[in-house]
This record gives C-alpha cells, structure tokens and sequence, in this order.
C-alpha cells in the first residue's frame, strides 16, 4: 500500500511538470560529486519488563560516512525548473564504524520518542531515544554500505525566471520526492558481554570477536514541500537558500548472522532538508556549484522477528524507531545545452 502510494506520487509528479514545459525549454546536463556525514540509528526498547522479565532495548547505529555520485537532467521552462537525477555509491563502500548496543533500562532511563510534535511545538535533533540505561552487550564492526537514489524535483518561482543561466533573483517553491534504497553489513565485529559466556574464562566479561555481525536493508521514500531563495548578486556570483520539510516512509530488514534472526519493519515519519549553494558561471554555458546541505529524517513503526530463537517468533510486534541524520558537502558542474 505504501510503495503504492509513492508509485502514484512519483507518476503525478512527472505528468505535472511535464505539463509546464514548452518549446522554449532549455535543457542541462550535470554531475556531482557529495561527501556524506552522519548516521542511521534503529531502536527498540520499553521501561517495562517484557515476557522474559526484563526492561531493556536495543540499539544499531549504521554509519554513513561516504561519498556518492549524482547524475541529473536539467528542464527549466519560464517559472519552472525540473530536475530528475539519480544518485550512487559504488559497490560496497566504507561507511564507518557500526555498533550493535544491547541495554537494561530503569524507572530514571529516558525515552525520547517523538523527534518532532508539532501540537506541542517541540524538536529534538537527536537520534537516539533511549538513555539512561547500561549496556550488557555491545559489539563493532566494520560497515560497508551499497546505496542508490532516484530524484525527481519541481521548482516554481513565481516573480522571476526559473534558469540559473538567466541570473535573475527570486523567491522558490519545491515540490520533489526521492526513493532511496541502502543495505549495509558490518563484518570484523568484536563483541563485549558483560557476563562471561564461556565457563573458562577468568574475567567477569567475555570479549569475543564473531566475523559477519549482521546486515541491514532499507528502502524509503521521501515527499518534500518547501521554499527558498536564489540571488544574483554579481554577474559570475549567486547564491541558493532552500528549507524542505519531508513526509515518508521506510520498509527495512535487519539480520543477524550469528543468532539467525531477521527483523522486518514497516515505518513512517517526517523531518526537513536544508540546502545552501554558492554557484559560480565560469563561462556562459557552464555552472560550478559548491553546496552544503543537511538531512533529518525521523520514523516510527512496527518491528517483527523471525529465526531460530523460537522466543523472539511469539513475540507481538514491538514499536520500533529508525532516526536519520546526517549532513554533506558537495561541488557539482552544470552545462548548458
């Protein structure tokens, strides 16, 4: 139902901004080169005991330390600008350092759930949503990460025209979404225990290395609906300001080689895009963009586990949250065609 959804915003989007187009459009071709920062943090977890008696969570944080490669199209007809581009990693790139944290809770513990409630005008920029606990287990290990992204962007600007080729300053709408599917593994891991799980050990603690810890699939999609600035201040010169707030959606699979379980979630949520560029015309069909841009992404949904331990096969579905963020830098070029 969700990926229908998104199938039927995607296909309006396209119908719709083809309609804006006319002879007169002018078409660019561009690529881009983005350096990525930040991270991806999946948590469940309640500060009351579950059928085993205990109060805990769990928490993952898959890094996403990377650079990517985008390819894009370019329409801009009068008021209107269309971007369609998309976007890769490679084949498993490095990303970081993930970490697989598994923790008791307590009556002081914190759970900080709701990342963004507009009926009580907060926001939290934080992915985590427990704390307060201490970990009984906790393992890292290497992440490589494969990851691929599909654009499609409307911009309208009422009072000026939309070619950046044309340097006229504006005010601009967006209206865009962005499907994006990623799958990591962490592999070299080494796990702590608290508690010794071999009976010859000697130390109160276990310090094991297991290889392949687990890998993790997400694919999500994101609607956003924003507004921004473009000024031209000199002829070679001008600079973008844009702020998106998103609305979407995420299907992932998270599994653990070495207990053979695999988690499958559905989730929603919300949380903004900002984007500053400064674009530089180094000749008349040419276009040097040198950008920063910041993602935040917050969901909540549904977690169920399937494996070997028959425990976690009983189990009811457990409120599960999947928190995004992070930021990049980037230098694109633009030509003319």
């Amino acid at each position: 139902m969700i990926r229908t959804c998104a199938f039927a915003i995607w296909t309006s989007l396209i119908f719709a901004s083809a309609a804006h187009l006319s002879a007169e459009t002018s078409i660019t071709v561009s690529m881009d080169r983005t350096w990525n920062d930040g991270e991806t943090v999946f948590e469940i977890g309640s500060k009351q005991p579950d059928i085993t008696g205990i109060a805990g969570g769990s928490r993952i944080t898959y890094p996403r330390d990377f650079a990517y490669t985008r390819m894009a199209l370019g329409f801009y007809s009068g008021k209107v600008g269309i971007d369609l581009d998309v976007g890769a990693t490679g084949h498993a790139v490095r990303s970081g350092t993930g970490r697989d944290e598994d923790f008791f809770l307590y009556s002081t513990s914190r759970v900080d759930g709701a990342k963004v409630s507009l009926q009580d005008g907060r926001f939290s920029d934080r992915t985590r949503v427990f704390s307060g606990g201490r970990n009984w287990a906790d393992s890292s290990g290497k992440t490589a990460l494969v990851e691929y992204r599909a654009r499609l962007i409307t911009n309208y600007f009422p009072w000026s025209d939309a070619s950046p080729f044309h340097r006229d300053s504006g005010t601009f709408f967006a209206l865009g979404f962005e499907h994006i599917y990623s799958k990591y593994r962490i592999y070299d891991s080494i796990q702590y225990n608290v508690v010794s799980v071999t009976p010859t050990n000697p130390y109160p603690f276990n310090l094991t290395p297991i290889g392949s810890g687990l890998s993790f699939t997400n694919v999500s999609g994101e609607l956003m609906l924003g507004a921004g600035v473009a000024l031209y201040p000199w002829e070679a010169v001008g600079f973008s300001f844009s702020l998106s707030p998103l609305v979407g959606y995420a299907n992932s699979r998270d599994y653990h080689s070495l207990r053979g379980i695999t988690f499958i979630m559905e989730n929603a949520g919300s949380g903004f895009l900002y984007q500053m560029e400064t674009m530089i015309f180094p000749a008349d069909r040419f276009l040097v963009r040198l950008g920063v841009t910041g993602h935040r992404f917050y969901a909540s949904g549904t977690v169920k586990a399937h494996g070997l331990d028959l425990l976690y096969n009983v189990l009811p579905p457990q409120q599960m949250f999947l928190n995004t963020k992070e930021w990049g830098a980037k230098i694109s070029l633009e030509y003319l065609l």
